[in-house]
C-alpha cells in the first residue's frame, strides 16, 4: 500500500483511486494448535485438534489437553471438550 499510492499518483495525477483488497485467505491462516471454538467437540477426546494452553483473566492458565496424570487413563493427553 505504501508503494501503490505514490506510483498511482505519478501515472494518473488527475485521477482518484479506490483500492480494494481481498483478505479472505488470511482468515483461514491459523496455526495447527490455534484456539478455534468451531473445532472443539462437546465431549473430550474424539476427532479434534490438540489446542494450545490459554489464559483466563489475571493470567489463570487453562489447559486444552488432559494432563498425563489425569485420573481417567483413556483421556490422558487427549483434547478436552466444551463440557
Amino acid at each position: 500500500m505504501k508503494c501503490a499510492i505514490p506510483i498511482f499518483k505519478v501515472y494518473f495525477p488527475e485521477c482518484q483511486a479506490l483500492f480494494a483488497f481481498d483478505n479472505a485467505l488470511n482468515h483461514s491462516a491459523f496455526s495447527p494448535d490455534a484456539l478455534i471454538a468451531k473445532h472443539i467437540n462437546l465431549n473430550p477426546g474424539e476427532k479434534q485438534p490438540k489446542m494450545r494452553k490459554t489464559y483466563f483473566d489475571k493470567g489463570i492458565p487453562q489447559d486444552m489437553i488432559f494432563s498425563l496424570d489425569y485420573h481417567i487413563p483413556e483421556l490422558c493427553e487427549q483434547p478436552k471438550g466444551l463440557k
